[in-house]
This record gives C-alpha cells, sequence and structure tokens, in this order.
C-alpha cells in the first residue's frame, strides 16, 4: 500500500493474515494514520522482502456478524449452461502487465464521505 489518502478514521490499515495462511511480499509506505498491529509500518516496509509477514496480531472491535444462514449451509448454485466445460476449462491466464496507475489521476471521495455512517460520527 503506498500514498495513502485515508484519514480521520479509528483504524486506516490492517494487516490481519491469520497464522495458518501469513502473507509475504506486502509492505506499507506512505502516511499512515492508526494501524494494526502498532508497528505495522516499520514490520512491512517497503520494499517488500520475502519473509514471512506476521500472523494475526490482535482483534478488532468489530460487531457480530449479522443473524441468518451460515456461509457454509449456502445451497450450491443451479447449473450454468452458459459455461458448459466450466470444471474442465484449462485456465487461461492473463497475458500482460497491467498500465501503470497515477494515483494523482484517481479521484478520492471527501472526508466527510460516509461520515454518516460511522460508528463514532467523525
Amino acid at each position: 500500500m503506498t500514498d495513502n489518502v485515508f484519514a480521520s478514521n479509528a483504524l486506516d490499515a490492517a494487516y490481519l493474515a491469520p497464522a495458518h495462511a501469513p502473507g509475504s511480499g506486502n509492505c506499507f509506505t506512505g502516511p499512515l494514520g492508526p494501524v494494526l498491529p502498532a508497528d505495522l509500518a516499520t514490520a512491512m516496509a517497503c520494499p517488500a522482502t520475502a519473509v514471512t509477514a506476521p500472523g494475526h496480531q490482535g482483534a478488532l472491535d468489530t460487531p457480530p456478524a449479522p443473524p441468518g444462514l451460515p456461509f457454509l449451509d449456502v445451497a450450491l448454485p443451479p447449473a450454468q449452461p452458459q459455461l458448459p466445460d466450466a470444471a474442465t476449462a484449462p485456465a487461461s491466464p492473463f497475458g500482460g502487465a497491467p498500465a501503470a496507475v497515477d494515483p494523482a489521476d484517481l479521484p478520492v471521495p471527501t472526508a466527510t464521505f460516509l461520515a454518516d455512517r460511522s460508528r463514532d460520527h467523525r
């Protein structure tokens, strides 16, 4: 993550990979506000290295999942005739590099975007 433009959040960035599936090659640079774990900016500074990143570093204060049907109990989708060979078709990987992106060309919402839905109404 580079050139972060998050502001006025309770948490701007978090690295919460579980211990059984740690990530690697992830890095953070530029301005970072509140982060989890607290040493994220130094522990995962860019350029990224091949060193495996730390696993889950703590729990976030998040609301419980909504009531309803557990994900594992959701029925399989019906047959999709428009994809007759989906299970056996060979993979077709992307064949080129994506175009360079200039962050200055990307619109950024105002700092008050969705503020009315914030837990702390900042």
